[in-house]
């Protein structure tokens, strides 16, 4: 008797290996198929990769490999794959329009910076679209990745819950755990994304029984971890891409992961929510290190009975795999019909039970309702406010519509914003949904190749849930689709560290599969050719690395009140990249400290050139300007016409009536001071 392909069991676990291939280069392979995974950590550690020197050291890293590749490897393209080729092409052209929208941005500098984190996510994409799909190579890169975002996960928990043996400071917001990222959001989606993977894993009958026992044992610790984080558009994605995985990974492990891993988890989760104490600005309390000694003692004990069921359980995955379901004698348009029909019960249940109201009194919650108040931040999970971000969206539209094909330039959203912002609205730099601010920078072009790059990844990992991997890739495509929709509602795209693993996934599932036995080989001619490319290159972000490493330490000098430090640097970062505003700001600046107005003025003005439609250098223009006895009227009106609502131009608004020279050099002196403390130059 022949079964239902769809009913059939599934494939007995088999190892990760590479056959057909030389040690050296199976061992190569295998590394490589770890790199994405040591990449969420290591930009983790680097506040998410959200400032330019991590990910150009990330992406000088990702170069040397793919150079390495193209000089060393037998079979340098072997994964080579049209959609693969008209993917990478198209994000090519997506990277290649961020860096050309600095021709017409009011801000040019940042789309050089904005292009350098594209080109990490192409060098990804290109990357593991080149290695031929060999059966272990995605399961090898998926452990990785879930390896990954656990250790990230641990490190947090520690953090929070065992505060004396690895002490941080808390952060913006003390009471959402944020650490090592520096953003809770970020954390909390990288959480998400991880126990999407650990389930899909811990139900998957390919994998051993190792595998889906440690797997089972990593959901109690990234669910405490996203629960910490209190995201409530984490947690929605989470929801959202563990209902897919259950409907689509049809899966005979999937009864014996739940069984081992809900009780567990739904008890350590629990407990932490009752931790109240963690939940506060001051979390590292005694009382709160109490009770965080509390939680993690639940969270060991829940990840060692989670991996203990799993383990017990693996006999009985492949007893039920050899059980046939009692659907299995019904024709497809019956099973379909089937569906159909409890689809429909369940809609008559919701109706009845007053769905269509509950759904309208929380969308007008979410588009009416006032921020979430930061006093109880547990309460925040009840309530639906969209938090702030409506303006935002509606701000990202207003620009749209300035320019809608080609965008107002890659990085200049935070212009926008305090462009069009209300007074009572606080400056953001993101507009906190990728797609509309793509649409607001990059315009409809930038927003189309986007979609068409991320759809392309979504449609190739969809298409392999059909293979002898089904479980592995609707676990992929879970995970991507929390990411995807969480990037509605927040920045992951300026987080590496949860979005750089969706292409190097990506890469490997859009490649083709090859065959043991080939043994295609690149004419020897065309690596050069490529080798230069790589290394021509590798020479901005290079240059980004050094700049940015510079004016890293002319911050902190300019902050510690060392200007002559400050200054130092500050000319070595306009050696190494001399397009950006940031170092000609910090030595106007100090140039006024040193009694040297003139020369701060010339600093300022060469500021403005740089970014034109930034605020911050049109006032320290105007401040220069007061200092050396020059009219600052039309600086700071351009200032104010950048950022109309700001009351951090108080202290020099007298210089717009008739006044003489020592009252413009007293208001530039109370700007100067204002300014200096009030925390919203952007020195890095």
């Amino acid at each position: 008797m022949t079964l239902d392909p769809a009913i059939a069991p599934d494939r007995t676990p088999s190892p990760v290996v590479l056959e057909g291939v030389r040690l050296e280069e199976r061992i190569a392979l295998q590394l490589l198929a770890l790199l994405p995974g040591a990449l969420i950590v290591y930009l983790s550690f680097e506040a998410g990769g959200y400032f330019p020197g991590s990910v150009s050291f990330a992406v000088l890293l990702l170069t040397q490999v793919v150079l390495l590749r193209v000089l060393v490897a037998r079979t340098p393209v072997a994964g080579f794959s049209r959609a693969h080729a008209v993917t990478a092409a198209v994000f090519a052209a997506y990277a290649g329009w961020t860096l050309a929208s600095g021709l017409w941005s009011s801000a040019p500098d940042r789309a050089v910076t904005e292009f350098n984190r594209t080109f990490l996510y192409l060098l990804l994409l290109v990357l593991f679209g080149t290695l031929a799909r060999r059966r272990g190579q995605m399961r090898l890169m998926t452990r990785g990745v879930l390896a990954g975002a656990l250790i990230v996960c641990i490190c947090a928990l520690i953090t929070r819950l065992l505060p004396h043996v690895w002490p941080v400071s808390t952060g913006l917001a003390p009471s959402r755990l944020s650490f090592p990222l520096t953003y809770w959001n970020a954390l909390g989606i990288l959480a998400a994304i991880a126990v999407v993977l650990a389930a899909g894993l811990a139900s998957d009958p390919a994998e051993s029984r190792l595998g889906r026992t440690l797997a089972a044992s990593g959901v109690p610790i990234a669910s405490v971890t996203l629960l910490l984080t209190f995201s409530r558009g984490s947690i929605v994605s989470l929801l959202i891409g563990l209902v897919v995985l259950v409907v689509i990974c049809r899966s005979s492990a999937l009864l014996g992961a739940v069984v081992a891993i809900v009780p567990p988890t739904a008890v350590a989760v629990v407990i932490a929510y009752h931790a109240k104490l963690l939940a506060t600005t001051h979390p590292t309390s005694a009382a709160a290190v109490a009770q965080g000694h509390h939680v993690a003692l639940a969270v060991a004990i829940a990840t060692l009975v989670a991996g203990a069921l799993r383990w017990m359980l693996a006999p009985f995955d492949a007893r039920l795999a050899r059980t046939r379901p009692p659907w299995a004698g019904l024709s497809a348009r019956t099973r379909w019909g089937g569906v159909a029909g409890a689809v429909a019960l369940v809609v008559i249940v919701a109706v009845v039970a007053g769905a269509p109201g509950f759904v309208s009194r929380e969308y007008h919650q979410f588009v009416k309702s006032a921020p979430v108040p930061t006093s109880n931040v547990s309460a925040r999970l009840g309530n639906a406010s969209a938090n702030g971000r409506i303006a935002l969206w509606h701000i990202a539209l207003r620009a749209f519509s300035s320019a809608p094909l080609k965008g107002t330039g890659a990085g200049t959203y935070e212009l926008d914003q305090y462009r069009y912002r209300s007074a009572s609205e606080l400056p953001v730099v993101d507009a906190h949904n990728l797609y509309l601010q793509t649409l607001a920078e990059l315009g409809l072009v930038g927003l189309a190749l986007l979609a068409f790059v991320l759809v392309a990844i979504m449609a190739g990992l969809a298409r392999r849930i059909r293979g002898p991997d089904r479980v592995l890739y609707a676990a992929l495509f879970s995970a991507g689709l929390a990411w995807a929709i969480h990037g509605t509602v927040d920045w992951d795209w300026q987080m590496p560290a949860v979005s750089a693993w969706v292409f190097a996934v990506g890469g490997g599932a859009l490649a083709a599969e090859s065959p043991a036995a080939r043994t295609l080989v690149t004419d020897s001619r065309a690596r050069a050719p490529l080798a230069v490319a790589m290394l021509v290159a590798a020479i901005m972000p290079l240059l980004i690395l050094l700049s940015q490493s510079h004016l890293q330490r002319s911050a902190n000098a300019f902050q510690a009140g060392k200007c002559a430090t400050a200054e130092s640097q500050a000319r070595a970062s306009i050696s190494a990249l001399s397009d950006r505003a940031v170092p000609y700001m910090i030595i106007g600046y100090c140039d006024i400290q040193d009694g040297l107005p003139n020369q701060a003025v010339v600093a300022m003005q060469m500021a403005v050139e740089k970014e034109p439609g930034n605020w911050q250098y049109h006032y320290g223009l105007a401040i220069a300007d007061g200092y050396a006895g020059v009219n600052p009227r039309p600086a700071l009106l351009t200032a104010l016409r950048l950022d109309p609502k700001d009351h951090l131009f108080d202290p020099l608004r007298p210089v717009l009536r008739p006044n003489s020279r020592p009252r413009w050099l007293a208001a530039a002196k109370a700007a100067y001071g204002a300014v200096l403390v009030s925390g919203r130059l952007t020195l890095r």
